[in-house]
Formats: C-alpha cells, structure tokens, sequence
C-alpha cells in the first residue's frame, strides 16, 4: 500500500486507534516511503495506547484527539493540524472511522439507522469540509502525488453497492450498515464532481472483509470479495456478449455448413415457420393454462419463443455418421437454423408488448416486423455482394479470406442490429448466398475448421456462463413445484413436436424429397435445445421490465432444464431410436460394395505379398506375423447379420472342372445378377461423384455445380435400381421462377405489340401529331416536365414553403395538368383507338384523372373554413400528386430488363455447368465399365444405360445452345481458358521439381496464372456466338493460315437446312467437309475404321458397334473420308434448324 505514497508528504488517519486505522499507520511508517508527517486520530487518548506506543517510536507519527460526530471536536482537530502542518497543508485525508451496527428488516430499529448514518456517512463529509483549506493549500503548492496533488480516500465497502445486493452478496442482512456505505458512495460521488477542478482526488476503497473488532473473529478469508467479484465478472460477461454469442449459433452454421441443395425450401419453410407458430401457440398455451405463475399471453408467447428453437447438433452428427439419407439429415438441420430466425423476431415482438403492452403503438410495430423481415434478408443480400466483391480481387490467402469472412459476419450483425434490422436474419442470408463458392478451394478446409472451431469455443462460453452464472441467480428463487413443472415442460414439448409433425406430414410428404414415418420419428425426437435457447433466455433476464422472480428466473430455470433433459434424454436414447427404426442398419447395396471392396484389398496384399517373398533382400522376413497385422476385416460381416455374404455375392461363383482342376465360372442365378446389377450401380453412383470432384479441383465445374451433382447423386443412392438421368439435372436450366415472371411482364409492359404496328393517319394533322408524339424530343420532354413537377410536389409537403408559396404553388399545379392534358389529347390524335388498349396511356389517364379531381377539391374548399375530415379528403387528394413521378418508371423498364436478363443468363450459365459435367462424368464413367462388373451381361446393360444417359443429355444441351447459343460458348470458353491455365500451372511445377525454376521465380510465375483464374469468377455468363469466319481460323489443322483459309473460304458456301433435313447419308460418297456453323444434328453410323481393320470389319458387320451422338456449332463432319476417299460412315440429320460452312 505504502508504494502509492512515495510522493505524499503529509497523510492523516481517522479512526486509528485500532483495527483498519492501526494497521494502515504500521504499513506506512514502516515503509520505505513513509510520509513525512502521519496524523492519526483517535476519539480518546485514553483507549489508545497501542497507538501512543507506535508514536513515540517514530517521530512522523502525531496523534489528534478527534470525534467524528462531534462538530466542536472537527473544528478543534482541523486548528491542531493546521499548526502541525503550518504553509505545507495536508496531501492525503483517508477517511477511515466508522461503525457496523447489525439489524434485519425484524430487528432494525430508527435509532440504529441514524447513528450509523451520522457515523458512516455524515461525519467523513463534515472531516473533508472542515479539512478542504489545508487540502488545496497542498494541491497549489504542487508538492502531492502526479496529476492529483492532494487525495480524499472514504473506506467504504462493497455491502454498499446497490447492483451487487442479490445473489451472495444478499446473504449480509445488516440494513443500518449497507444503506450508510450506499449513502457514502454517493456522498464520495458528489464531491469528486466538485473538488475535481481542484486537482483534489476524491474515491472510496473497499478493503475487504478484514478480521478486526468490528470485522469480527470469523473472518476466513476474502471469500465474499472474490465471490461477488467472480459473479459480477461473469454477469458484465454475459451482458456485453448476449447478443454476440447468438451469431454462432445461427450464422456460422449456414455460412459453410448446411447446403440446402437436396432440400427444397419449401420443406424448411413449412417446419421452420407454420410449424414454429403451431409449436409456440401450444407452449403459451401450456404456460397460461397450467403454470400458477400467473403469465399473461404476452409473456407466454415470448417463453414459447425461447425454448422451441430447436439445436440438434448430436442428432444430426449421429445421422452423418451412420450415413442416413442426407436429405433428412439437411431438413432437420435446416428447420434449425430457419426456426432462429423466426424465434428471434417472435422474441423480440413479444418481449417488447409483455414489459408494456400499452406503450407499443401500431404504427411502430408494423415498421419493426417490415425491418426484421423484409428488410433483413435484402441487407444481407447487399452484403453479401459487398463481400464477393471484395474476394473477387483475392485469390489463395487463407490469412485475409478467413479475417474477412470473420469481420463481414460480425458487421453485418451489428450494422443490422443498430438499424433496427434483424441481425441473425441478415447474417443467415449472407450465409446462404456466399457459402464457400467465392472462396479459394485451397483454403477451403481450412476454412471450415477454423468456424468449426469457433462455434464449438462459442457453445462452450454459453454453457459455461449458463453453468457459473444464472444457475446462482435462479436457484435462489427455486420453488417446489417448479421441477415438477420442468418435467411437465419436456414432455408437453415433445407431444407438441409430434402434434406439428403430424398436421404438417402430409405436406411434408407431397413436396420435396419425401416424408415416412421413420423421418417423423426422427425429427420429433431430435428437437433437442440448446444454446440458441439459453442465450434468448439470458436476454430475457436482461431485460428490465419483466418481473425478477416470476418472470425472468423462471423462464431460466424452465430453459435450463428443457436445455438439461434433452440432452440428457433426446440426445443419450438418439442411437437406440435410429437402431430401433432400422435406420442403422447397412443396406445391403452397401454391404455388397464394402465386401467386394475388401476382396480386392485382399487379392493386392496377396499380389504385394507374392512378389515381396521373391525380393531377396526379404527373403527372411517373418511372413506369418507381416500377414497377421495387414489382415483386413469385412466391417459389416457382423456375426448377427440374418443373411450371409455369399447370398448376394458380387463376384461370379466358380466351380472346378474335375479333369484338369480349371475353375470355370458358373452361370449366376437370377438373384445374383440382381445384386450384382444393384451393387454395380452403387459404383457407377461413387464413380459419377468421383467425377464431379475431379472436375471441380481441375477448375472444369464450379463448385456450386460440383455440390449440386454430388448432392443429386447422393439422393438417387436411396433409390434401388435408379440410376441417375438427364431429367435429374434438366430441371437447373428449365426457364422458370420469378425472374422469368418479372421479365415477361416488364416486357409486356415495355413493348405494346398493337402500338409497335401502328401505322400514322393519311390526314395532315393527325400524321404530324403522329410524328411529334413518337420523336424522341417529345418523350424527353415529358420525362424532364415530370422532374420539374417534383419541386412544387416537395415544397407542399414543407409546412412553411406551402402556406408561404400557396397561390404559386397552384399555379404550378394547373400549368403541369395542362401539360399532361395536351400530352394525352395528342398521343389520343396520334394512336387513335389505340391509345386506349396502351398500359401506360392507361396509366397517365388516372393520373390526369386524379389531377383533375385534386384541381375541383382545391378549388371548391381550400383549408378555409372545413372541418377536420374535409381537410383529410384534400390532403389525400394531394398525396395522389406524387403518383406524377411513377410514370419516370418506364425510363428504368429497360434497365431492370438487363439486370433480369443478367440473373437468367447466371442460372442458365449453371444449369449448362452442370449439363457439361454431368456429360462429363458419363464419358469417363463409360471407359471403366468393364472394371465395375465382371459378368459382361451386366457390363453391356451399363454400358448402354449410360450410352443412352449421355445421348439424352448432349442432346438436352444442344437444344439449349440452339436457344441460347451464348451461354454455351461462355461456359465453352471459360472450360478452354481453365483446362489452359491448368496445364501452364503443372508445366511450371514439372520445372520446379526438374530444377529449372527456383522456388521465387516458380512463385510469380504461378501468380500470374492465380490471378487469371480469379478473374475467371467475372466471366460473362454469355458470349456471342462466333461466325462462320471465325470458326474456319479456329480449325486446328489449317494453323490460322490464311491462304488456306481464303482457300476454303472460295471453295465454300453457307447451306441452311431445316428440322428433320438429311446433311449426310451413310454408304455414300464424300460431297466435302461440313463445318456446322449453328444449330444442333444427330449423327448415327459407325466408327470411322481404317486400313486392314476395316477390311476385316467389314466382312462380319455384326461386330461393327454403332454409335448415336449430337454435334453442335464448330463440328466438322466428314473431312476423313474426303482425305481418305472412303464412303461416309455416318448418317446426319438435323436436329434442330441447321446453318453450316460445306468446303466442296
């Protein structure tokens, strides 16, 4: 203590004689910056001698009688140590003296009241008046201690503090000495404000709970300071991260974790919200008609709000472990993060109108839920743009994306929260629109585990706080009924979950992905709470207005619990219920493909083995223990299992012949192909998946596209016997939705086809009033008219412009209506009947006829002289004049088109992304076929499944290019750009490894390619399709030679064929090379074999294999055969209309 007086040259004590005041003299006269002189006061000398002692064994020390509820003895004491001090004055007064005297509300009486009042609080004021001239006698001589030159210390007490009384720190019933320190902080407040100009410091210090005569002899350590301390800590804690901890749980999630790809919205929406409102109207049902707590349906609603959010973390961990169909595990998670959403505007509502139901006005309320439900999402939308934008100019630095993703989040939060937005809901969306796609696929599992991390550090918190905290707070209030309530509680929740399942199931099962019984089962028994609930319902005990002990520690205690019984029940049983409903067991499609599996890893052991015991250096090895540790076990050839591994073995049974001991395959059962075919369809499905990863790390589909295949073939994995088909992947290019809507009708707003084919009037007048009405000064001049009525239009709105400006304000008025009045008699004169059958002609008769209504009104009546509704009718009529500036709506018709357009062209870009990759991943598949099947039977069946999956869908894409030939040459043209910038970036690693290149220069290289993959991201989703010129350059084999290509240009002419015409006939002779220029035809015939195999073909035409393909622009048909003089092959039909470039 003594260190913060190093600078002190004169301190005085009240209240020395014994316990606090005695031990602060002996710390300071025996410390190394002892004062140069200590008062210290004592009431009687007599009672003092410990304190006489001390003072003749150090000179600094000077003991002054003094009573601190004696004036007269102030007075005198204040004179003594005036003399003492003389010109230096006092640097430092501590304020030390005082009494406990105990009383509970039972016992206290006024007369202890007062006395400690006068004591603890009274009489350190009165000492710092009667000692303040010797104080600033210190602080202008400068001789005090740093910027405050001269201090008043009051020990006061943390009993005295208002905002700690409850919990531990109400145990203390000592009503006398609470309400005086309480009063002394005040009093220390209030002249710090005043002496502060002084460069007097004036504070209170709470020394603890300290064994003296007044402390008492119980004292057992600071157990009550770092209590309160502790307690105190963690409810600033909780305070400042209330609405901080609840982004976790509703954000991080949808950021990079749930892709709702297989799941329909419609689906999450029923549960999220019809279902969410049927579960909180049971719940305010329960807690008003069977809780005693006497709540009304504001306060229900708000604690429905609270525990229906539901957090099935275990759950949904359980389903992706055993792998379950992804759909149902993507439903229930979705429900989840849609259902805080709702909670979370419901919550806030019903807060607001249970603390004051009457202080709410409708007005406000309806702009509130206008804020948090339309309004969120668009901010989030706008945020999100805001976020690509910004990742758009970075590429693989992990460091900025994930410090970016972490601040975007928090400030969309709490820019949405300031703004009176919802902020979950605007960080939900920003989720769900910037995913992981705009992020560097190489930091991509980074990425994930980094907000993996923090939403498990962010649980922890919030259950830690729960734990530490409000469980302190709440048990204090615990009634005996309330546990019985609790489990009233948990069940009823439950009985509501299924009561909501079931009067949803039938929606449920007609939309989306399906609902059974099974999945029912499931996602009743999921709906476990968690932290999204615990932190609702710390921001309800945060709020002031709610009753303390009915209200707020109830709705804790009730979370609490829900939160402590499902996990302890819904969460420990979840395995057992999967088992119990079959959703656990291993299918067995899965069954057979882990068994054969595991035979192939067995027959390369025994191969490896085989050739490892011929290498000499291992002839001696321990064999015996080398195969007993690599030995792999079936792990679903579990002994219980009802049926065997050979019933549906996958690989063809053998038998021996018995002469000369050769294993000869045997015929399989009708059984054994089944499953043979099943389990060879299950490899063609992971195959298909491996595909489409690898297109996405080669940069061919984009990994929106990449996920959305994936996610398909995942789905069609539940299904026996499906195999996936074009019609799985046409619907993401089909034309539909509300862009399509929005357009079509802007359109029809836009073109009139009756006015496009107007033709003008033989008579003079009307032909010149034809002319003048569709010039394009005319229409400027009325869009700038419109602009210039705005002024006027404004200035009525200013209370002071209007009455100050009123007769130029009509005149403006009547000039504008009669401007658009002769606008509308000369469009009539100039479209005649037409002008009526016009949209917008329609439009600007209202206007002029709620203009001219507007006129009568303000002729007739004014403001003079009418009543109060007469007013209203005239102020409306006058609002209808902003209705003027709708008609500059037409200007930006155009504009919206295009940015319609733009949003189509991105979904058409992806469905034909997803069509190429889906053809993509049938090709390669196609070339392992015989690897996936060992019967040929069955090898043949998938091979011509896929054969005709591939047709369908190179077919599908065709006629799409044909509709929109731009969106394929840009998905065309960004696939070359990325396969080139591909196989630059091996080149450049080949060279690293090789030497060639060192580490930095290899470094630049590879950034130059980085950033041109990046911008890769801005490639326009279409393109012009190319001319005929400009496919002729880009013909490989004429090397942009330009003789040879004037050459084919004059040896050339453009055919035009139409749906169904012949190009080609097979068998006859080559007529030249046909270089398709657009449209789509359907090639069929054989492959073009050459030389002695085609003699030998020929002969037995049964083994030849026919092909059917579809060709687009840049296909060059039948230049083979004109080298070769061979007869085509190939028949070719149009398949759609056809242009193309024949080179005769």
């Amino acid at each position: 203590m003594s260190s913060g007086f190093q600078k002190c040259h004169t301190l005085m004590i009240t209240g020395a004689n014994r316990g606090l005041g005695l031990q602060m003299v002996k710390a300071l006269v025996n410390s190394s910056h002892c004062p140069r002189k200590v008062i210290a006061t004592t009431r009687d000398k007599s009672r003092a001698k410990e304190l006489l002692d001390l003072a003749k064994k150090y000179p600094s020390i000077n003991v002054v009688t003094l009573d601190a509820i004696n004036q007269d003895s102030i007075e005198q004491a204040s004179k003594e140590v005036e003399s003492l001090l003389g010109d230096e004055g006092l640097n430092c007064l501590i304020n030390n003296a005082g009494i406990n005297i105990s009383g509970t509300l039972e016992t206290v009486e006024a007369e202890q009241m007062m006395k400690n009042y006068e004591t603890n609080a009274v009489s350190p004021l009165m000492i710092t008046k009667a000692f303040l001239p010797l104080l600033k006698k210190a602080a202008k001589q400068g001789t005090g201690m740093g910027i405050h030159r001269a201090a008043v210390v009051n020990v006061s007490s943390l009993l005295g503090s208002i905002e700690l009384n409850w919990g531990p720190g109400a145990e203390f019933k000592t009503y006398p000495y609470r309400a005086s320190k309480a009063a002394l902080n005040m009093l220390t407040r209030c002249v710090a404000v005043d002496l502060t100009p002084e460069g007097i410091l004036c504070m209170a210090v709470h020394p603890g709970w300290v064994q003296t005569d007044m402390g008492g002899p119980n004292v057992t350590g600071p157990y009550l300071i770092i209590k309160l301390v502790f307690y105190e800590t963690g409810s600033a804690l909780f305070r400042s991260l209330e609405k901080k901890v609840k982004l976790p749980y509703t954000v991080l999630v949808s950021m990079f974790g749930i892709i709702l790809g297989s799941i329909k919205y419609d689906e999450v929406a029923l549960l999220s919200i019809p279902g969410f409102l049927i579960n909180c109207t049971l719940t305010a049902v329960l807690a008003v008609k069977v809780y005693t707590y006497n709540w009304d349906w504001y306060t229900a609603m708000m604690f429905a709000a609270i525990v229906s959010p539901t957090d099935p973390i275990i759950s949904v961990s359980l389903l992706r472990n055993i792998g379950s169909a992804k759909a149902l595990t993507l439903l229930i998670e979705g429900e989840s993060l849609f259902n805080d959403g709702t909670s979370i505007i419901m919550f806030e509502i019903f807060r607001d109108l249970a603390i004051d139901p009457y202080d709410i006005i409708a007005s406000e309320l309806a702009i509130k839920l206008v804020l948090k439900i339309f309004v969120s999402p668009l901010f989030g939308f706008l945020m999100s743009k805001v976020v690509m934008f910004w990742l758009s100019y970075i590429f693989n630095d992990g460091l900025i994306e994930i410090t970016m993703s972490l601040a975007i989040t928090y400030i969309t939060f709490y820019i949405a929260e300031w703004l009176g937005m919802s902020g979950v809901i605007s960080v939900t969306m920003l989720g769900l629109l910037l995913d992981t796609v705009n992020f560097s696929p190489e930091i991509e599992v980074f990425l994930l585990r980094f907000w993996e991390m923090l939403t498990y550090l962010a649980n922890t918190l919030i259950f830690i706080i729960v734990g530490v905290v409000i469980a302190e707070r709440s048990f204090e209030h615990l009634a005996v009924n309330d546990g019985f309530y609790i489990v009233v509680l948990y069940f009823a929740l439950n009985i509501i979950r299924l009561v909501m399942i079931i009067v949803l199931s039938p929606l449920l099962s007609r939309i989306g992905y399906g609902f059974n019984w099974r999945w029912a089962s499931v996602s009743i028994w999921s709906g476990i709470r968690g932290a999204f609930s615990l932190n609702l319902a710390l921001m309800a005990f945060q709020s002031e207005g709610l009753d303390k002990v009915t209200v707020k520690n109830k709705i804790l205690l009730h979370t609490s619990g829900m939160v402590v019984l499902t996990l302890l029940i819904n969460a420990t049983t979840m395995t057992w219920l999967l088992k119990l409903l079959g959703l656990c067991d291993i299918s067995a499609p899965k069954r057979m493909a882990m068994y054969s599996a595991v035979q192939r890893v067995r027959d390369s052991e025994e191969n490896t083995f085989s050739m490892l015991k011929i290498d000499r250096f291992l002839a001696d090895a321990n064999w015996n223990m080398a195969e007993k540790i690599v030995k792999i076990a079936d792990p679903y050839n579990t002994t219980d299992e009802k049926v065997s591994v050979e019933e549906f073995s996958p690989i063809a049974r053998t038998s021996k012949c018995p002469d000369c001991e050769k294993s000869i395959p045997c015929e399989p059962s009708p059984r054994e192909m089944e499953d043979m075919l099943e389990e060879a369809r299950m490899r063609i499905l992971k195959a298909q998946k491996t595909s489409y990863w690898r297109q996405y790390s080669s940069g061919m589909l984009n990994r929106h596209a990449a996920r959305t295949l994936i996610s398909t073939t995942e789905n069609i994995t539940d299904y026996k016997g499906k195999f996936m088909t074009v019609k799985d992947v046409k619907k993401y290019w089909e034309l539909k939705g509300v862009f399509v809507f929005l357009r079509r009708k802007l359109e029809d707003w836009m073109y009139d086809v009756k006015v496009d084919k107007l033709k003008p009037s033989k008579n003079f007048i009307l032909k010149r009033c034809y002319q003048i009405v569709f010039s394009n000064t005319f229409e400027y001049f009325i869009y700038t008219l419109i602009l210039l009525n705005l002024f006027p239009i404004i200035l009525e709105y200013i209370p002071e412009q209007s009455l100050e400006l009123d007769q130029e304000l009509r005149f403006a008025n009547y000039i504008f209506f009669t401007s658009y009045l002769m606008e509308a008699s000369l469009k009539a004169l100039a479209m005649r009947r037409a002008y009526l059958f016009n949209h917008w002609n329609q439009f600007d008769l209202f206007i002029i006829s709620m203009a001219a209504v507007d006129i009568i009104f303000d002729q007739l009546f004014g403001f003079s002289d009418l009543n109060i509704h007469m007013i209203k009718i005239v102020r409306v009529f006058r609002m209808f004049r902003l209705t003027r500036a709708l008609r500059l709506v037409k200007i930006m018709i155009p504009r919206l088109i295009e940015l319609l357009n733009k949003q189509i062209n991105k979904q058409l870009s992806f469905g034909y992304d997803i069509g190429k990759g889906y053809v993509v991943g049938e090709e390669d598949i196609s070339k392992i076929v015989d690897h996936i099947s060992d019967e040929k039977s069955i090898a043949q069946k998938l091979r011509n499944i896929l054969e005709k999956n591939r047709q369908e869908a190179v077919r599908e894409l065709g006629l799409l290019q044909r509709d929109h030939p731009g969106i394929a040459i840009s998905v065309k043209t960004r696939q070359a750009i990325r396969t080139v910038l591909n196989s630059e970036r091996d080149t450049i690693h080949a060279l690293m490894s090789g030497g060639l290149l060192d580490d930095n220069e290899a470094l630049k290289l590879e950034k130059m390619i980085e950033i041109k993959m990046k911008q890769l991201i801005k490639f326009p989703p279409a393109i012009p399709p190319p001319t005929a010129e400009e496919l002729l350059v880009n013909v490989p084999w004429l090397e942009k030679g330009k003789l040879q290509i004037q050459f084919i240009k004059s040896r050339g002419k453009l055919l035009y064929f139409d749906y169904g015409d012949t190009i080609i006939r097979e068998g006859d002779e080559p007529q030249g090379i046909h270089l398709v220029v657009s449209g789509m035809v359907k090639v069929h015939g054989t492959s073009p074999y050459l030389g002695p195999k085609k003699l030998a073909l020929a002969s037995d035409s049964a083994e030849m294999s026919r092909l059917t393909d579809y060709r687009s622009s840049g296909a060059i048909l039948g230049d083979l055969n004109c080298l070769t003089q061979q007869r085509m092959e190939i028949t070719v039909t149009c398949e759609t209309a056809t242009q193309e470039h024949t080179v005769l």
